[in-house]
């Protein structure tokens, strides 16, 4: 396959079931090029002939072409903090299956994680009863940046892993070709083309877990500062405050992680909560109000630098109250320049417990399918 198919594939993953009119005037490719191109996409057959509605007039019904969501799958792994997730989706990045594993940060090795991620993957494999030759290849997302190739993680600050050739090392076990991502620039990809930001020009994606991490995607495209991938809107100063690990002081991070948030509501490390973190943070006045201050100061810079138009809170800011997502998006709208406040929104993400796999599945989908890669 080549550029020419993915172009096809993309649209019709984006748009639905076209008529081969509508795709030679979106490609502008001509009869004769884009006729040989379907004849070996149908061939293949990731896409299939569907009949449309007719709408008007009499005789046959005109026939569209679309994706065969089943015909290909991709595989999805997400590491961090000594967890691990794996998925097995269709070209839509709809879950077919999924596995959690965990390990000992700090005292497992890149080597041991590989191990035990290609035995989870040959186990999930075989268990849904997925021929190889149907996976085109696997997304592993990992919490920090890599490289530009897409091949090495470059730093793992919780394990203390620095520059970790994850996909050569995954690929020799499980002879399927594999593409690195950052995480939280996963989950932001996998929203943009399939979740809530699916029409967004520029979306920021905000996770909150142990750290705070952000992804961002401009018109259908990771933003990769660097290269490397990472938008570090944890380590924006947003206040006087407590050390952070990166080195400096008062980062959002350092304020509004779990850790800190645990610290401000006097909760004992390790107590199991009966409550999300963030409904407890919203009845709490004083916390509640620290908090909205922080993600406020750090949102507008985000809002004002980059032009973005959709932000989507996710790890444990998706279980936020509703009211609590209101009155920041509130804030932050009064805050940002004029030409942003019409059409940001900010949303929970939904809380789906696929969400770092699906999202490691939505690269290697657009890395080696939708980019006409595949064989």
């Amino acid at each position: 396959m080549g550029v020419h198919h993915g172009v096809i594939l993309g649209l019709l993953r984006d748009y639905g079931p076209l008529s081969r009119a509508e795709l030679a005037r979106r490609t502008q490719l001509s009869a004769t090029a884009l006729t040989n191109l379907m004849a070996q996409l149908l061939e293949d057959g990731c896409v299939e002939e569907v009949k449309e509605d007719a709408r008007v007039g009499v005789g046959r019904p005109p026939v569209a072409l679309g994706l065969r969501d089943a015909s290909y799958r991709a595989l999805g792994v997400h590491i961090g903090g000594g967890r691990g997730q794996i998925v097995l989706c269709n070209l839509r990045t709809e879950a077919l299956a999924s596995a959690t594993f965990c390990y000992e940060v700090g005292a497992t090795t890149p080597d041991e994680v590989v191990t035990l991620i290609a035995n989870q993957l040959e186990n999930l494999l075989a268990m849904s009863g997925s021929a190889h030759d149907r996976i085109i290849g696997v997304g592993f997302a990992v919490p920090g940046p890599v490289d530009k190739a897409q091949r090495r993680a470059l730093f793992c600050a919780a394990a203390g892993w620095k520059d970790v050739s994850f996909a050569q090392m995954l690929e020799e076990q499980i002879n399927l070709p594999v593409v690195l991502e950052h995480n939280v620039s996963a989950m932001a990809q996998r929203d943009s083309r399939y979740g809530l930001g699916k029409n967004s020009d520029a979306l920021l994606y905000l996770y909150l877990r142990s750290g705070v991490g952000a992804g961002l995607v401009v018109e259908g495209k990771p933003f990769r500062p660097g290269g490397i991938g990472t938008v570090e809107l944890g380590h924006i100063p947003v206040a006087n405050g407590p050390g952070c690990a990166c080195g400096a002081e008062g980062c959002l991070e350092a304020l509004v992680g779990e850790a800190a948030l645990r610290r401000a509501l006097g909760i004992k490390d390790g107590e199991i909560l009966d409550d999300p973190l963030f409904v407890l943070v919203d009845r709490e006045p004083q916390v509640r109000a620290d908090v909205l201050r922080y993600l406020e100061h750090a949102l507008v810079s985000a809002i004002n630098m980059l032009s973005v138009d959709f932000v989507v809170l996710g790890g444990h800011l998706a279980a936020a109250p509703q009211s609590f997502i209101a009155v920041l998006e509130t804030r932050v709208k009064q805050r940002v320049l004029a030409h942003a406040r019409q059409r940001l929104r900010i949303v929970g993400s939904t809380l789906d417990s696929n969400l770092g796999g699906l999202g490691a599945a939505s690269v290697a989908l657009d890395h080696f399918f939708y980019s006409g890669a595949f064989k």
